[in-house]
C-alpha cells in the first residue's frame, strides 16, 4: 500500500466526508500484522460507527508497516458491522480497500467464519488498489468489487465512491 497511501487516504477522507454530509456513520478499521508489543491481532477499529468527518485526520497516523492479514480482518469488520446494523435498525456496508492478501486463515476457514458473522443487513464491497495478487475468496465473498490499478485519485474516489452507494 507505501505507494499508493497517499491518495487512497485523500479519496477515503473525502469519502467518508461525503457519508457524513448525507448523515451516514462511519467507521474505520485498519489491518496488518501485529508490528507493536501491544497488538494481539493483525486489525483494530479506530474510530468506531460515528461522524465520517473524522476519518481523514486519522488515516493521517496510520504507517504501512506489517503483513496484510485481510482475511480475519474482514471477518471481524463484517461481525461489527452486523452488530451495528442490528442495534440501529441500518443497513452497513463494509468497504475493503487492499492491495492484496498474506493468508491468515485459508479458503474454507475464510468463507465458514465470513458466513458465521455476515448478516443480510450488510454487504461487503472491495476495492482492490495496484497489481498486487487479487485474494479470489475475497472477491467471491464480496458482494461488489472493484480493481484500480492506478494512483490517480480521480479514479480511486470513483472506484471507492461507488462501492459505498455513492
Amino acid at each position: 500500500m507505501a505507494p499508493m497511501y497517499g491518495p487512497v487516504s485523500e479519496a477515503l477522507g473525502t469519502t467518508a466526508s461525503d457519508l457524513a454530509a448525507d448523515g451516514g456513520a462511519v467507521s474505520l478499521w485498519n489491518y496488518s500484522s501485529p508490528i507493536s508489543e501491544t497488538a494481539t491481532v493483525g486489525f483494530r477499529q479506530n474510530l468506531g460507527f460515528g461522524d465520517g468527518n473524522a476519518v481523514s485526520g486519522t488515516l493521517s497516523g496510520f504507517g504501512t508497516g506489517g503483513v496484510p492479514q485481510t482475511r480475519s480482518a474482514v471477518v471481524a469488520a463484517v461481525a461489527n458491522a452486523a452488530d451495528q446494523a442490528a442495534g440501529s435498525g441500518d443497513k452497513a456496508r463494509v468497504l475493503v480497500v487492499t492491495t492484496g492478501t498474506e493468508q491468515d486463515m485459508d479458503d474454507a476457514q475464510f468463507t465458514s467464519a465470513l458466513d458465521d458473522a455476515a448478516s443480510k443487513d450488510v454487504s461487503l464491497s472491495v476495492v482492490h488498489v495496484g497489481e498486487g495478487n487479487v485474494d479470489a475468496a475475497l472477491k467471491s465473498a464480496a458482494d461488489s468489487f472493484t480493481s484500480v490499478d492506478s494512483t490517480d485519485e480521480t479514479q480511486l474516489s470513483g472506484a471507492i465512491n461507488k462501492a459505498v452507494g455513492i
